[in-house]
């Protein structure tokens, strides 16, 4: 019994840990002055935050994405970290869903998301959805090579809410970019 309540307390300290971290990389990317600046934030935080091996950007291929795609492309350190995947096959990937999923075991089909320049091998994988006008755009990937690190089993809903607030940042940046109608 007091095994039990040791790993108990030791999740409660990690979940704590992991909801600390995220909650701070969320405050920080509230300020992103735009989009690229954002996702490299975001990147970087990511990786240093969780000691994560392997973070990038997957963007689904829909004119919603195009003028992010522009942007992000341009970026030093984003460019050879973005991949461009189809509509259907980003789908069929998160099986329709837009949740973040967390995978491992057979991830051969998961690999058509790393950057064409840019190479891992991973053997869990987190995709983290981000929407543009309520259209999922892309996902935030980490990859690891350990299989225990990413797995169906774990909770998602940290995940979830650090995708609702980059959604919700990239909207903000994109509205603030399209210039707004002359009054008749």
């Amino acid at each position: 019994a007091r095994e039990v309540m040791d790993e108990i307390q030791e999740t409660l300290r990690w979940n704590e840990d992991v909801a600390r971290k995220l909650s701070g990389i969320e405050r920080e990317i509230a300020d992103s002055p735009d989009p690229a600046g954002l996702f490299e934030h975001l990147v970087l935080s990511m990786e240093t935050a969780f000691g994560i091996p392997f973070v990038w950007l997957s963007l689904v291929r829909t004119p919603q994405a195009d003028a992010l795609r522009g942007t992000l492309a341009a970026s030093g350190l984003l460019g050879d970290r973005l991949n461009l995947i189809d509509g259907d096959a980003f789908a069929a990937l998160l099986d329709g869903r837009s949740e973040p999923l967390l995978v491992n075991g057979d991830l051969r089909s998961f690999y058509r998301l790393l950057p064409p320049m840019k190479k891992f091998l991973f053997r869990s994988l987190a995709l983290v959805p981000f929407t543009l006008d309520g259209t999922v755009v892309g996902s935030l990937n980490h990859g690891d090579p350990s299989p225990q690190r990413y797995h169906p089993d774990l909770a998602t809903d940290l995940l979830a809410q650090l995708g609702a607030r980059v959604s919700a940042r990239l909207g903000a940046l994109s509205s603030k970019a399209v210039p707004l109608p002359a009054s008749p």
